[in-house]
Protein backbone atom coordinates (compact mmCIF):
# COMPACT_ATOMS: atom_id res chain seq x y z
CA UNK A 1 0.00 0.00 0.00
CA UNK A 2 1.14 3.30 -0.77
CA UNK A 3 2.57 4.51 2.77
CA UNK A 4 1.53 8.55 1.85
CA UNK A 5 -2.44 7.30 1.57
CA UNK A 6 -3.34 7.55 5.20
CA UNK A 7 -6.56 10.00 5.02
CA UNK A 8 -9.76 8.89 5.27
CA UNK A 9 -13.41 11.18 5.12
CA UNK A 10 -16.39 10.36 6.46
CA UNK A 11 -19.32 10.91 3.01
CA UNK A 12 -22.67 10.09 3.49
CA UNK A 13 -22.04 8.26 7.07
CA UNK A 14 -19.35 5.93 5.00
CA UNK A 15 -15.72 5.91 5.24
CA UNK A 16 -14.12 6.89 2.17
CA UNK A 17 -10.22 6.51 1.66
CA UNK A 18 -7.42 6.13 2.30
CA UNK A 19 -6.13 9.45 0.04
CA UNK A 20 -2.77 11.11 0.15
CA UNK A 21 -2.94 14.51 1.58
CA UNK A 22 -2.74 15.74 -2.05
CA UNK A 23 -5.95 14.32 -2.65
CA UNK A 24 -7.41 15.90 0.50
CA UNK A 25 -6.77 19.38 -0.45
CA UNK A 26 -8.52 18.68 -4.19
CA UNK A 27 -11.46 17.38 -2.34
CA UNK A 28 -11.56 20.50 -0.39
CA UNK A 29 -11.15 22.51 -3.79
CA UNK A 30 -13.94 20.73 -5.46
CA UNK A 31 -16.30 21.42 -2.50
CA UNK A 32 -16.31 18.10 -1.50
CA UNK A 33 -15.05 18.10 1.57
CA UNK A 34 -15.14 21.20 4.91
CA UNK A 35 -14.04 21.73 7.92
CA UNK A 36 -16.99 20.29 9.35
CA UNK A 37 -16.29 17.04 7.67
CA UNK A 38 -14.87 13.96 9.79
CA UNK A 39 -11.62 12.49 8.77
CA UNK A 40 -9.29 10.09 10.25
CA UNK A 41 -5.47 9.12 9.94
CA UNK A 42 -3.36 5.78 11.84
CA UNK A 43 -2.34 7.36 14.88
CA UNK A 44 -5.83 9.11 15.87
CA UNK A 45 -8.29 7.98 18.56
CA UNK A 46 -11.26 8.78 16.83
CA UNK A 47 -12.98 10.85 13.52
CA UNK A 48 -11.78 14.67 14.07
CA UNK A 49 -13.37 17.32 12.59
CA UNK A 50 -10.91 18.29 9.16
CA UNK A 51 -10.68 21.87 10.62
CA UNK A 52 -8.18 20.55 13.38
CA UNK A 53 -5.76 19.97 10.48
CA UNK A 54 -4.85 23.16 8.96
CA UNK A 55 -2.65 21.40 6.23
CA UNK A 56 -6.17 20.98 4.23
CA UNK A 57 -6.47 24.56 3.86
CA UNK A 58 -3.34 26.09 4.19
CA UNK A 59 -3.38 27.01 0.10
CA UNK A 60 -5.99 29.33 0.82
CA UNK A 61 -8.65 27.44 -0.32
CA UNK A 62 -12.35 29.01 0.77
CA UNK A 63 -13.94 25.10 2.23
CA UNK A 64 -17.51 24.74 1.44
CA UNK A 65 -18.82 23.63 4.89
CA UNK A 66 -20.61 20.19 4.20
CA UNK A 67 -23.73 18.54 5.34
CA UNK A 68 -22.11 16.45 7.53
CA UNK A 69 -22.22 17.96 11.13
CA UNK A 70 -21.64 14.54 13.46
CA UNK A 71 -19.26 11.37 13.25
CA UNK A 72 -20.58 8.72 11.27
CA UNK A 73 -22.63 6.32 13.67
CA UNK A 74 -21.74 3.09 11.46
CA UNK A 75 -18.62 4.17 10.23
CA UNK A 76 -16.16 2.30 11.59
CA UNK A 77 -11.96 3.36 12.30
CA UNK A 78 -9.92 1.89 9.13
CA UNK A 79 -7.94 -1.06 10.19
CA UNK A 80 -4.25 -0.62 9.91
CA UNK A 81 -2.85 -2.84 8.02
Amino acid sequence: MDQSRIWYVVVQSKAEGPFTLEEMKLRVKKGEMGPIDYVFKPGLKNWMKAEEFPEFFDDGTTAILSKVTEPPKMAALPQEV
